[in-house]
């Protein structure tokens, strides 16, 4: 009797666990990030200017689980935290889990789309950096 109580104890405790991979993190609006984005140009600074920012390529699947790979085969994996989400803005927090690789300069980045193939992550504020990505077709 009590095996199968300990078995229906770790059944549910494990369908319980893997919840929130099941479920859609972003508005319709915003699902449009998942896919292959490779980056292109770094904005702002004291000077404010744009220049190249080639080479870095950010990988987003389902649930909010990113990869991002530099040249040199850097990495680093883990998932969006979304700081917050409406028909007007998205604001989220990459969170590492693997890797060692610093990409953005904020923690927190606002998310807009030039379109559907430009991806931007704002870091706001004065002296902070936009960085822009191409969707990889």
């Amino acid at each position: 009797m009590s095996y199968k109580l300990i078995f229906v104890f770790i059944i549910i405790t494990g369908l319980c666990s893997c919840e929130k991979y099941n479920d859609e993190i972003f508005i319709d609006k915003y699902q449009k990030v998942y896919g292959e984005w490779i980056s292109d140009k770094k904005c702002g600074g004291y000077a404010g200017i744009c220049y190249d920012f080639k080479g870095e390529i950010l990988k987003i699947v389902k649930y909010g689980e990113f990869e991002i790979t530099n040249q040199q085969d850097n990495y680093v994996k883990g998932y969006f935290e979304i700081i917050s989400q409406d028909e007007n803005s998205l604001k989220v927090i990459f969170v590492q889990r693997r890797g060692q690789l610093k990409l953005f300069s904020s923690d927190d980045l606002l998310v807009t789309f030039n379109g559907n193939d430009t991806l931007i992550f704002n870091e706001g504020c004065c002296d902070r950096y936009s960085y822009e990505f191409i969707r990889d077709k």
